[in-house]
């Protein structure tokens, strides 16, 4: 069996294994010249946009002085100034200075990185410089793009460069060109030392075909023909150059018919060279096709060539060349490789790869033998037996498996396993459905009552009444906050026992929350005239804090709740306060103590179960879902807090939370108190839109908006919402959900998607949808905001605050 894999190894080797480690070499080759190839289009690119940002930042009513320090800075920049030979501000004609034609502003940089202002180009004596090929083709240049001149000898400094030219626009009209002159000698010194380290040579032409590199060393020292030659030049005067000087030429003209056919071309061509006497057509039609790209043209993956030369006049030897061209300046890079030196490295890598495979291979035979026997034939009776025992343990997979031998008789048991389980998985899943669904139903239409209750009983403390009428009152709004309390506290747990329960971080006050539990519980105590309830904050613990001022306030609530329910007479107190370590500030201390019925110490953990209570009889005699503490318990460690309890019988107990709230030091309570007074008064003469089909939601609603100083429209569902839209311009939009006709998330798509005056103007949820999907459809339909059911004054304030904060700033 050894002997098979080896002679397979072997044949493979020799026979479709030789031409892909061939082709594995030359892949590798070619990849070194495109790493070369990165590089410098990552040069040009960094040039281009240094050209770029200077013509972003010039103004038209820049000075000379101005442009000049500009020009300088940029040009410094550390990615480009080592190629950088100079570089300028070219206006059109009078148009920067009304009374010359050429008012150019160049620099030029001297070897110790110094630079000169030059003014030859503006003399009146020279050559319009507007006529230049480095300038006529950026006229028809797209903004934002940079053309790149052909290669040429600097008629003042006599030094071989490249110009990388940019378009200015004042108002949308040709303005005038920015330069970057690049030294073509850093190029060549950079394309040596790469065709170096390659094993053979680098060259560059550009699009003409002209060659950019030092022409004496790609002939040897001895070349006949003059300074950046292009390759056909470099042909006729040595004939062995005449292969390669081809492929160059084929490779960076591209399909010359099919451009002398693309009318577009054509006119964009001819204008060119009317533009510039240095400019011919077929040069002009080479850049009109970069300018304007188009499918039946060349694009740049296609022009990447590779060709092998039987006798390269540099090399003199067999060499594959490769062609590259740069996208950014239609540069073409060129690399020659001796095809000794590959063959050299593709038989390197055939022994290397037939000595690998020859490892695998007999590691194989041998790993394959011992696995059959020891890992197949042995483990399958016991296997077998350890899955009967296992059945319904684990997570486990079917196996299609139908043979009536041993491991069939394993796959049978295996697969009954796995049929409870799925069925097992499918029930919880349909059981957390339902759930969800049942807790979403019972949410929303518990809370629409639930509004016109906890609403009218609002408005109605605001109004005149006898004693016994805001006795009866009171009752009212404890019992549905009682109410609203257990339906928030079910949803709370459902959402702890899928992780769905998120925290806020929010500057708060943290003596408003504990004064407002205070204020909220007090009236519930009436009934019991020996009990006081009393709170305290501590002088010294700060008032602004960060964290989710909603959650504190429910574990307050829950805490407080329960102390006054268990206590009938004596004293029921909420202490905040802070604790300290090493006299620093560690934490916030929430105490709640009671002189209630007391808990026993082996009652202290059962009392933070869900359903749970210290007593089952307690149910009956104080009443209770059992789900506060439990709650609480989750917050507190939501919010990396801790919560401890000591207590005895008979005597009462105390509960204590720590919280290690961040300190707000931005924010002072005065301050705080003065932008809500700027917002209060902002919202007077405000215009809001306000969306309810429900009459009594809509009286609350309305009559709380009215208290804000809001001005009110009414429509009573999403389609006479979009009439009312239409025509008037509202500063904020209340939105209902669920309204006959059309609902409000059909409503807000359809003032988004509008071109009238409210298209942006804020909307706002006011439904009794609240769990979190539902919230996270109001947002994702284009609200800004959400406000659930049962209303509350400050829920409303505080949404109005957040959501046009733009307008009280400005």
């Amino acid at each position: 069996m050894l002997a098979v894999v080896v002679v397979s190894i072997v044949y493979v080797l020799e026979t479709t294994g030789d031409s892909m480690v061939r082709d594995s070499a030359n892949q590798r080759v070619e990849a070194q010249v495109e790493t070369v190839a990165q590089s410098l289009g990552q040069l040009s690119n960094n040039i281009g946009t240094v050209a770029l940002t200077i013509a972003d930042i010039l103004s038209v009513d820049d000075t000379e002085a101005q442009i000049e320090q500009k020009l300088a800075t940029l040009l410094s920049n550390a990615n480009i100034k080592n190629v950088v030979a100079s570089g300028g501000f070219w206006p059109e004609p009078y148009l920067y200075n009304p009374s010359k034609a050429k008012a150019s502003v160049f620099i030029a940089f001297n070897e110790d990185g110094s630079y000169r202002r030059v003014a030859d180009y503006n003399d009146a004596s020279a050559r319009p410089y507007q006529i230049e090929e480095w300038y006529a083709p950026a006229r028809w240049s797209v903004p934002g793009s940079a053309y790149w001149s052909r290669a040429y000898i600097d008629p003042y400094t006599q030094e071989p460069m490249v110009t990388c030219s940019v378009p200015i626009y004042a108002e949308g009209v040709f303005f005038g060109v920015v330069t970057i002159d690049v030294r073509l000698a850093e190029l060549q010194a950079f394309l040596t030392r790469s065709g170096q380290k390659l094993g053979g040579y680098l060259a560059m032409f550009d699009r003409s075909g002209r060659l950019m590199s030092d022409a004496e060393s790609v002939t040897q020292g001895s070349p006949r023909f003059g300074p950046l030659p292009t390759a056909r030049e470099i042909a006729a005067s040595e004939p062995q150059f005449s292969e390669l000087a081809l492929v160059i030429s084929v490779a960076t003209q591209g399909d010359h018919l099919v451009r002398q056919s693309n009318h577009k071309l054509q006119t964009l061509a001819k204008s060119m060279v009317q533009a510039s006497p240095d400019i011919d057509i077929g040069y002009a039609l080479s850049i009109a096709s970069e300018m304007v790209p188009d499918e039946s043209l060349f694009q740049g993956s296609e022009r990447l060539f590779t060709h092998r030369l039987q006798n390269d006049p540099m090399l003199q030897e067999p060499t594959l060349v490769f062609g590259r061209i740069l996208p950014a300046s239609n540069w073409m890079l060129v690399g020659a490789l001796p095809e000794r030196l590959l063959l050299v490295e593709a038989t390197t890598l055939k022994n290397d790869l037939f000595f690998a495979m020859a490892l695998v291979g007999i590691l194989l035979v041998g790993v394959t033998y011992a696995a059959i026997h020891f890992y197949v034939v042995r483990p399958m009776a016991k296997v077998r037996l350890a899955l009967i025992e296992q059945r319904g343990d684990g997570p486990f997979s079917p196996i299609d498996y139908t043979e009536q031998d041993e491991l069939g008789m394993l796959v049978c048991e295996f697969n009954d396993i796995s049929t409870d389980l799925v069925d097992a998985r499918e029930k919880a899943l349909d059981a957390a459905r339902a759930k969800q669904l049942f807790l979403a139903n019972i949410s929303h239409e518990i809370r629409t009552p639930m509004n016109g209750i906890l609403g009218a009983t609002t408005l109605m403390q605001d109004e005149p009444m006898t004693g016994k009428q805001a006795e009866y009152l009171s009752v009212i709004a404890h019992s549905s906050r009682g109410l609203m309390s257990l339906i928030n506290n079910i949803l709370d747990f459902s959402k702890m026992e899928s992780n769905h329960l998120k925290l806020e971080e929010a500057p708060f006050d943290l003596e408003q929350v504990g004064r407002y539990v205070h204020d909220l519980m007090l009236p519930t105590i009436k009934d019991k005239h020996q009990l006081c309830f009393e709170y305290e904050f501590d002088e010294h613990c700060p008032r602004r804090f960060v964290g989710d001022a909603h959650r504190i306030e429910q574990v307050m609530l829950n805490l407080v709740s329960n102390a006054l329910k268990f206590t009938e007479n004596g004293l029921v107190k909420l202490k905040i306060g802070v604790s300290k370590q090493g006299g620093l500030y560690s934490g916030v201390v929430v105490r709640v103590t009671d002189t209630g019925v007391g808990i026993p110490s082996d009652k202290y953990k059962l009392i933070f179960d869900e359903f749970q209570q210290a007593d089952a009889s307690t149910t009956r005699r104080f009443g209770g879902s059992g789900l506060g503490l439990a709650i609480t318990k989750q917050l507190v460690d939501l919010m990396g807090g801790d919560i401890s309890i000591a207590s005895k019988v008979g005597r009462g107990s105390q509960f204590d939370v720590s919280l290690p709230l961040q300190i707000e030091n931005d924010v002072s309570n005065e301050t705080a108190q003065a932008l809500i007074s700027q917002h209060l008064d902002a919202f007077s003469g405000k215009q809001c839109l306000l969306v309810e089909d429900n009459a009594i939601n809509r009286m609350i609603a309305e009559k709380m908006l009215s208290k804000l100083g809001f001005s009110i429209d009414i429509a009573r569902d999403g389609v006479v919402a979009l009439e009312k839209a239409a025509l008037r311009s509202y500063d904020i939009i209340f939105m209902d959900i669920q309204m006959p006709r059309m609902d409000g998330l059909e409503a807000t798509r359809h003032i988004r998607a509008s071109q009238n005056m409210n298209q942006s103007t804020p909307i706002v949820a006011m439904t009794a949808n609240v769990l979190k999907d539902d919230i996270w459809r109001c947002i994702s339909n284009g609200m800004q905001g959400h406000i659930g059911k049962p209303l509350r004054e400050n829920d409303i304030y505080a949404a109005c605050v957040k959501i046009m904060s733009h307008e009280f700033e400005s």
